[in-house]
């Protein structure tokens, strides 16, 4: 299998100051902003940590760390995305699924 097609998979080019969208969550715009977001994280493979589908493994697992590490970069996707306001409710939760 093509390593890049893991949801597990980060590009040397992500980073966790990565504008996904143009148009940060404003709180009038949950449904445009939701769709385009849910599009740029299906282009990266990380839908499913979204709606939980890869939900967190055990911390003596062999891939928590890997889950970890995608864990936080699309939780920083996410509050890239979002005005202030958001942020400051959003920035303490640790997984993503939640966050979202």
């Amino acid at each position: 299998m093509d390593e890049s097609r893991s949801p597990y998979f980060l590009h040397n080019g992500d980073h966790s100051g990565l504008d996904l969208v143009s148009h940060h969550l404003m709180g009038n715009n949950n449904n445009t902003w939701s769709r385009a977001m849910s599009m740029a994280l299906n282009v990266k493979n990380k839908l499913g940590f979204i709606d939980d589908i890869i939900s967190q493994p055990s911390t003596i697992a062999i891939l928590f760390d890997t889950w970890s590490h995608c864990n936080s970069m699309v939780i920083s996707y996410i509050l890239n995305a979002m005005s202030k306001e958001f942020v400051n409710n959003s920035l303490y939760i640790d997984i993503v699924a939640e966050v979202w």
